[in-house]
């Protein structure tokens, strides 16, 4: 059985990712919700439900004629959000048959919704391409960086690349120091200098984010975050905006000061 759930839905969207194995807070209602009141679309979990075996996929559903160079087509397609979605389970090993269920119905969801292409960034530490395979299209675009947090500090930073490991103890030497922000003040601090860069670059509409979205980022409850900034005599020269989710730490947004 094929059905989805939108981001209001939030208490079932939820229960659904809670079945799986893994999951990320790409994952989520509520960051699926930021993207909707940044009008990128209409966010549903597409959910197969086959025996005691789950797969779920999070999309954004968009009328073709709302997205810039399109004004004059007709239809709608679906697209992940800003970051590594795509499709988890609720088992490591699923039967063969079940995942063929799901391609088919899958299918047949996106011909009876009229829905003319589907695009989705993949997850780089959860294995999920099997499940899409056959129904499209799968391309490495590009590598990501991951560590092993689970190894002693030492060997982790052994494994650094020589010029990083110098760059970090110059800073150390000029008396940087990385703290988490703790109050509003700070967070503001590292919005302003994130901003900053983006017009500085003439970043895509896609980056430039507003104090609410940051603002509401920090308090979702789906998922823990928090900003790290780099402070120099009281002065904040930058920040990372991390989010922990089933034990993955992932670096979401960066920015460093212009000045």
């Amino acid at each position: 059985m094929l059905y989805t759930l939108s981001s209001t839905e939030k208490e079932n969207w939820q229960k659904v990712i809670d079945k799986c194995t893994i999951y990320d807070f790409y994952h989520t209602a509520h960051y699926h919700r930021l993207s909707e009141k940044r009008k990128e679309g209409r966010a549903l979990l597409i959910v197969f439900e086959e025996d005691m075996y789950t797969i779920c996929l999070p999309l954004l559903s968009r009328n073709i004629n709302e997205i810039k160079d399109f004004e004059n087509y007709h239809g709608t397609d679906m697209t992940s959000v800003y970051g590594y979605a795509g499709p988890i389970k609720s088992h490591e090993e699923i039967p063969e048959s079940v995942i063929n269920s799901f391609r088919q119905e899958f299918n047949q969801f996106f011909l009876q919704e009229k829905i003319i292409s589907v695009f989705s960034r993949l997850h780089p530490l959860i294995d999920n391409n099997f499940i899409l395979s056959g129904l499209g299209e799968i391309l490495t675009l590009g590598n990501t960086i991951s560590i092993d947090l689970t190894l002693p500090l030492d060997e982790q930073r052994r494994r650094y690349r020589k010029r990083y490991k110098t760059k970090i103890n110059q800073l150390r030497r000029t008396g940087i120091v990385c703290k988490k922000a703790k109050t509003k003040d700070e967070i503001d601090s590292f919005i302003s200098i994130y901003k900053e860069n983006m017009k500085k670059f003439n970043a895509k509409s896609q980056y430039l984010f507003s104090n609410e979205y940051f603002y509401d980022f920090l308090q979702s409850e789906d998922f823990e975050s928090f900003v790290i900034i780099a402070v120099l005599e009281n002065e904040i020269l930058g920040g990372v905006l991390f989010t922990i989710t089933n034990n993955i730490i992932q670096y979401h947004l960066a920015t460093t000061s212009t000045n």
